[in-house]
């Protein structure tokens, strides 16, 4: 049951992963928070 509960919360976290390297291999170890930054603003 435990295991169940935490399913979501790890697959989540995996693909913010992905898309972590994905945009630091398009934009440079930046990337990602470039890309978060258009869409929530610079409170980043």
């Amino acid at each position: 049951m435990l295991k169940d509960y935490y399913k979501v919360l790890v697959m989540c976290l995996l693909r913010i992963k992905d898309f972590i390297e994905l945009w630091e291999k398009k934009s440079g170890s930046d990337g990602y928070f470039d890309f978060i930054e258009s869409y929530i603003g610079d409170q980043i």
